[in-house]
Protein backbone atom coordinates (compact mmCIF):
# COMPACT_ATOMS: atom_id res chain seq x y z
CA UNK A 1 0.00 0.00 0.00
CA UNK A 2 1.11 3.53 -0.72
CA UNK A 3 1.35 6.10 2.04
CA UNK A 4 -1.06 9.03 2.04
CA UNK A 5 1.84 11.34 1.11
CA UNK A 6 2.86 9.18 -1.85
CA UNK A 7 -0.72 8.99 -3.04
CA UNK A 8 -1.22 12.75 -2.74
CA UNK A 9 2.00 13.44 -4.63
CA UNK A 10 0.97 11.08 -7.43
CA UNK A 11 -2.43 12.68 -7.76
CA UNK A 12 -0.98 16.19 -7.89
CA UNK A 13 2.09 15.59 -10.05
CA UNK A 14 1.24 12.82 -12.51
CA UNK A 15 -2.31 12.69 -13.68
CA UNK A 16 -1.86 11.89 -17.35
CA UNK A 17 1.23 9.76 -17.84
CA UNK A 18 1.97 6.18 -16.75
CA UNK A 19 3.23 5.88 -13.18
CA UNK A 20 3.32 2.10 -12.78
CA UNK A 21 4.04 -0.99 -14.84
CA UNK A 22 2.79 -4.35 -13.66
CA UNK A 23 5.51 -6.99 -13.37
CA UNK A 24 3.01 -9.80 -14.01
CA UNK A 25 0.96 -8.63 -17.00
CA UNK A 26 3.22 -5.77 -18.25
CA UNK A 27 0.34 -3.29 -18.33
CA UNK A 28 1.07 0.37 -17.62
CA UNK A 29 -1.28 2.62 -15.66
CA UNK A 30 -1.84 6.31 -15.10
CA UNK A 31 -2.61 7.65 -11.65
CA UNK A 32 -6.23 8.25 -12.57
CA UNK A 33 -6.64 4.58 -13.49
CA UNK A 34 -5.23 3.47 -10.16
CA UNK A 35 -7.14 6.02 -8.10
CA UNK A 36 -10.42 4.52 -9.30
CA UNK A 37 -9.77 1.53 -7.04
CA UNK A 38 -8.99 3.68 -3.98
CA UNK A 39 -12.45 3.18 -2.56
CA UNK A 40 -11.73 -0.50 -2.07
CA UNK A 41 -8.25 0.25 -0.71
CA UNK A 42 -6.63 -1.23 -3.81
CA UNK A 43 -4.96 1.86 -5.28
CA UNK A 44 -1.60 0.11 -5.72
CA UNK A 45 -3.00 -3.09 -7.23
CA UNK A 46 -3.03 -3.79 -10.96
CA UNK A 47 -6.62 -3.37 -12.20
CA UNK A 48 -6.05 -6.18 -14.76
CA UNK A 49 -4.42 -8.99 -12.78
CA UNK A 50 -4.41 -7.66 -9.19
CA UNK A 51 -0.60 -7.71 -9.04
CA UNK A 52 1.04 -5.41 -6.49
CA UNK A 53 2.18 -2.13 -8.10
CA UNK A 54 3.53 -0.46 -4.95
CA UNK A 55 7.22 -0.94 -5.77
CA UNK A 56 6.73 0.11 -9.40
CA UNK A 57 4.97 3.29 -8.28
CA UNK A 58 7.67 4.07 -5.72
CA UNK A 59 10.38 3.57 -8.35
CA UNK A 60 8.51 6.03 -10.56
CA UNK A 61 8.30 8.53 -7.70
CA UNK A 62 12.09 8.37 -7.30
CA UNK A 63 13.16 8.12 -10.95
CA UNK A 64 10.81 10.42 -12.83
CA UNK A 65 12.34 13.77 -13.73
CA UNK A 66 8.92 15.35 -13.60
CA UNK A 67 8.91 14.99 -9.84
CA UNK A 68 11.75 17.44 -9.28
CA UNK A 69 10.33 19.92 -11.77
CA UNK A 70 6.81 19.66 -10.41
CA UNK A 71 8.01 19.82 -6.83
CA UNK A 72 10.08 22.95 -7.56
CA UNK A 73 7.08 24.59 -9.24
CA UNK A 74 4.89 23.60 -6.32
CA UNK A 75 7.34 25.01 -3.77
CA UNK A 76 7.56 28.29 -5.72
CA UNK A 77 3.78 28.53 -5.97
CA UNK A 78 3.37 27.83 -2.26
CA UNK A 79 6.05 30.41 -1.41
CA UNK A 80 4.26 32.99 -3.54
CA UNK A 81 0.97 32.21 -1.83
CA UNK A 82 2.58 32.44 1.60
CA UNK A 83 4.22 35.76 0.73
CA UNK A 84 0.88 37.18 -0.50
CA UNK A 85 -0.91 35.89 2.58
CA UNK A 86 1.71 37.37 4.90
CA UNK A 87 1.43 40.72 3.14
CA UNK A 88 -2.35 40.67 3.46
CA UNK A 89 -2.09 39.72 7.15
CA UNK A 90 0.30 42.63 7.83
CA UNK A 91 -2.09 45.06 6.13
CA UNK A 92 -5.08 43.62 7.97
CA UNK A 93 -3.23 43.80 11.31
CA UNK A 94 -2.34 47.46 10.64
CA UNK A 95 -5.97 48.24 9.75
CA UNK A 96 -7.24 46.51 12.90
CA UNK A 97 -4.68 48.33 15.10
CA UNK A 98 -5.81 51.66 13.66
CA UNK A 99 -9.48 50.79 14.16
CA UNK A 100 -8.76 49.68 17.74
CA UNK A 101 -6.94 52.97 18.38
CA UNK A 102 -9.95 54.95 17.16
CA UNK A 103 -12.31 52.91 19.35
CA UNK A 104 -9.98 53.36 22.35
CA UNK A 105 -9.89 57.16 21.88
CA UNK A 106 -13.68 57.27 21.52
CA UNK A 107 -14.13 55.14 24.64
CA UNK A 108 -11.78 57.38 26.64
CA UNK A 109 -13.71 60.47 25.50
CA UNK A 110 -17.03 58.86 26.45
CA UNK A 111 -15.62 57.88 29.86
CA UNK A 112 -14.35 61.42 30.39
CA UNK A 113 -17.76 62.89 29.46
CA UNK A 114 -19.54 60.50 31.82
CA UNK A 115 -17.12 61.31 34.66
CA UNK A 116 -17.51 65.05 34.06
CA UNK A 117 -21.30 64.69 34.03
CA UNK A 118 -21.23 62.99 37.44
CA UNK A 119 -19.06 65.70 39.01
CA UNK A 120 -20.76 68.79 37.54
CA UNK A 121 -23.88 70.18 39.23
CA UNK A 122 -27.11 69.62 37.28
CA UNK A 123 -27.48 73.32 36.43
CA UNK A 124 -24.12 73.36 34.63
CA UNK A 125 -25.07 70.30 32.66
CA UNK A 126 -28.17 72.05 31.31
CA UNK A 127 -26.19 75.11 30.30
CA UNK A 128 -27.83 77.31 32.96
CA UNK A 129 -25.96 79.40 35.49
CA UNK A 130 -25.59 77.81 38.88
CA UNK A 131 -27.98 79.15 41.57
CA UNK A 132 -26.23 80.75 44.48
CA UNK A 133 -27.59 80.31 47.93
CA UNK A 134 -27.60 83.29 50.28
CA UNK A 135 -26.93 82.67 53.94
CA UNK A 136 -29.10 84.56 56.32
Amino acid sequence: MLTDGERAFLLRAWREHPVAKCGQCSSSFRTTELAADRIGGLDSVCPSCRGNLTESIREHLIACGGAASWDAQNVCAEATTLRETASWLRKEARRLREAASVVRVEAEAATRRARDARHDPPSKQAGQPATQFVKS
